[in-house]
């Protein structure tokens, strides 16, 4: 059911799907694994382990908050998913003293706060921070978090409140979790000014964006066959306990056109046929690898969609309609081009899939 999560409802029990959706109603069964490379399961699954088993859980995540409701919805966000009770989490609150006193800052919060009679003088903004902290280590511990592994950290802003945060990013951590607006919470905004700087600034490790929908026992990886792809898919077996969830690979392939003497443009079927044969070699790599790390059979199921013009738009009208609580992608696609931080079908789901937690995996 859309709205439950692994720590509050017993999961239903799904059958695996092996379809191959062509974006036209029709239906191409899709091979197991173990039919599509006949011979080679058992060095995949050695290698596989070999490779990855050396690679060790989450064990410390960073949680900035600003003292908002919105921002407490990244702390029970990680009450809600199933993660080691022994992961040290982090609340981490920076300090910015010029929002108090009317001055610009980088979110321009302080004048809207102003402007509405909300101007809170430091020492009243300070008791509101370590009230909202206590009430943060109480909902983690709740959930099962040893009290020893909850810190709470209150620092002056020095350079500005983002890049405060990726500087402390920088120290040892394995992910960082932020709610995708703040105290403006205006309505239109996909990200607030933070969360958003993060996103072009943060990539060196996985930064989780938490959304209004609850995270439930659904996670989709938008898969495009790539190294930052297959990475999601190794930060997802370090981060989760496997027994509780349920992986969704998913594929779009976008309508490649040519021109023709007749007709104009019309779409390349060799083109598509050449996608998703590369796209299901693809995917029986990462259900291998899901294997290794003990997610069994009818815990996964893969789609490809055929025919679409906008991959990040299929993705998320997908996600909507799977009941998806969370999408992973890597922050670059195949093309991994130097020139820009962060993917644009990436940038674009994150915009459209607006009510979802979104993985951004480097």
């Amino acid at each position: 059911m859309p709205g439950q999560t692994p720590s509050t409802a017993r999961r239903r029990s799904h059958e695996p799907s092996n379809q191959l959706h062509t974006g036209h109603g029709r239906e191409k069964a899709i091979p197991h694994f173990d039919e599509h490379c006949p011979g080679k399961t058992d060095e995949f699954v050695q290698t596989a382990a070999e490779r990855l088993l050396g690679m060790k859980n989450i064990k410390k995540i960073l949680v900035p908050v600003d003292g908002s409701e919105r921002a407490l919805r990244a702390v029970k966000y990680l009450s809600w998913i199933n993660i080691r009770t022994d992961t040290e989490i982090v609340l981490l609150h920076i300090f910015d003293a010029s929002a108090e006193d009317g001055s610009d800052t980088e979110n321009g919060d302080n004048r809207l706060e102003k402007s509405n009679g909300l101007h809170i003088r430091p020492i009243e903004q300070k008791q509101k921070i370590a009230r909202f902290m206590d009430r943060s280590r109480k909902i983690l511990a709740k959930a099962g978090f040893k009290p020893q592994s909850i810190e709470t950290v209150i620092k002056d802003c020095r350079t500005g409140v983002a890049q405060d945060i990726i500087k402390e990013a920088s120290k040892s951590f394995d992910a960082v979790v932020i709610r995708r607006r703040g105290l403006t919470g205006m309505r239109g905004i996909i990200l607030g000014s933070v969360s958003h700087k993060l996103v072009e600034k943060l990539n060196f490790i996985p930064l989780i964006l938490v959304g209004r929908t609850i995270p439930g026992y659904k996670i989709m990886i938008a898969f495009d066959g790539s190294a930052n792809c297959l990475r999601s898919i190794d930060f997802l077996t370090r981060f989760l306990n496997p027994a509780d969830y349920r992986i969704y690979l998913f594929h779009a392939v976008r309508t490649i056109s040519r021109p023709t003497s007749f007709h104009g443009f019309v779409s390349d079927p060799i083109h598509t046929r050449k996608i998703s044969g590369e796209m299901r070699d693809a995917i029986w790599k990462a259900k291998k690898r899901l294997v290794t790390f003990g997610y069994s059979s009818d815990q996964y199921t893969e789609t490809i969609v055929r025919g679409v013009y906008s991959r990040a738009k299929a993705i998320a009208n997908e996600a909507k309609k799977e009941h998806v609580g969370t999408i992973a992608l890597g922050r670059k696609g195949l093309s991994n081009s130097p020139d820009f931080s962060i993917g644009r079908v990436t940038n674009k789901v994150i915009s459209l899939a607006r009510d979802k937690t979104v993985w951004v995996i480097p």
